[in-house]
């Protein structure tokens, strides 16, 4: 599993999360890392920048019997265009790839789409956007504790993000989807609403019997708000919903799924705190059975600490999600983390560890139900990423 998702706003102990720079795109590389992107042209009107990143990782026990592995974590290469037009509008069209170029995953670079959508951006009106791009949930809600340099993609928000592939049904990257955000002072609004897409999970099940085609997403519409009460202090709050038809081998059932989550997010000084609670149907599972969610993130970053020159960060973060029907089925996931910033966030050297304890249902032979250990150990990781 490619474990490394991070959010689309620069990552600065300082710069603390911007409430919509992915969402809003109003400068050119707005929602990019960019602590140190390539501007191959930029004349005042039109611009065109490369950015990215090299992230790698060495795991210890990452199976849970002393398997250790060196992984991709998260590598990708993004590019930017805009336009700025003399009203005000600026348009802006962005690609982004996922790869691995030391083949780590497969025998090949395992590339894939991230990002691809265009925007167009007004500092009154918003933006309005179309393509593949991160969620209303995502942008509102779930950025605020998606903060771990490693790990992110093990966590219970990550988890509730779709069943099978929320990037292409409707979760964090949703795929076909148009998009409007706009800032209007204390509050930020935002709307999106997706067309068909089609995605194919490994090993989805519906009613015991594993599916043998695609999910496909017939729509979905998402709504969110943020409201800033303090410079350092935002309250949040998203709803999903989506319809879903199922292959042939599941008689083609229609389903509906439903999502929503608030979030706070707290910033005094070198603290970063956020938290992040729901509910969801038919994401985690296709069960219809409702589960419940929450994550708990914090950090604190000492500046130049290190050497007069980097910056030393912890970190620690609390996931997990519970079936409230049986309670059998949890995903419990306890993360801390070291982590050393240097070159104004180019190079990033971090120490994990993460619990984890989760647990799947089970039939007994009495034919009462019970919970099986589905992940139980312990793993470590070492974490190098280099942005560009």
């Amino acid at each position: 599993m490619q474990h490394s998702r991070f959010n689309d706003v620069t990552k600065s102990p300082y710069l603390k999360k911007g409430l919509l720079a992915a969402a809003l795109g109003a400068t050119l590389l707005s929602g990019v890392d960019h602590a140190s992107a390539y501007t191959l042209f930029d004349n005042g009107t039109d611009a065109f920048s490369v950015s990215g990143r090299v992230a790698y990782d060495y795991e210890w026990n990452s199976g849970g019997g002393s398997q250790d592995k060196f992984a991709n974590a998260g590598t990708r290469v993004n590019v930017v265009y805009q336009h700025k037009f003399s009203n005000d509008w600026t348009v802006l069209g962005r690609w982004e790839e996922g790869v691995d170029p030391l083949f780590t995953t497969h025998k090949n670079d395992n590339h894939f789409n991230r990002y691809r959508y265009i925007s167009a951006t007004n500092p009154t009106y918003g933006t309005v956007s179309f393509g593949r791009q991160n969620s209303i949930v995502y942008d509102f809600a779930d950025v605020y504790t998606d903060q771990p340099w490693d790990y992110t993609d093990y966590t219970s928000q990550a988890w509730m993000q779709g069943y099978g592939n929320g990037n292409s049904l409707n979760g964090q990257r949703a795929d076909n989807t148009l998009k409007y955000a706009v800032n209007l002072g204390k509050w930020s609004l935002g709307a999106m609403y997706g067309t068909r897409v089609k995605s194919t999970p490994a090993g989805a099940t519906y009613n015991g019997r594993t599916l043998d085609g695609n999910i496909k997403r017939k729509y979905m519409a998402q709504v969110g708000a943020n409201y800033k009460l303090t410079d350092d202090l935002t309250l949040g709050a998203v709803y999903d919903h989506a319809s879903l038809e199922l292959p042939a081998s599941a008689d083609h059932k229609k389903l509906k799924t439903n999502n929503w989550e608030v979030a706070v997010n707290w910033t005094p000084g070198n603290w970063y705190l956020s938290s992040v609670a729901g509910k969801s149907r038919n994401l985690v599972d296709l069960s219809g059975d409702t589960y419940t969610n929450w994550d708990n993130y914090v950090s604190y970053t000492w500046p130049k600490l290190i050497a007069g020159a980097g910056d030393l960060q912890l970190e620690g973060e609390y996931s997990r999600y519970v079936n409230d029907s049986n309670r059998h089925s949890s995903l419990n996931r306890k993360i801390l983390e070291a982590a050393t910033i240097w070159l104004n966030n180019t190079l990033i050297v971090a120490l994990d560890y993460m619990w984890m304890d989760d647990t799947h249902p089970v039939t007994h032979s009495d034919g009462s139900l019970g919970s099986q250990d589905l992940f139980h150990h312990n793993t470590a990781a070492l974490f190098v990423r280099y942005n560009f």
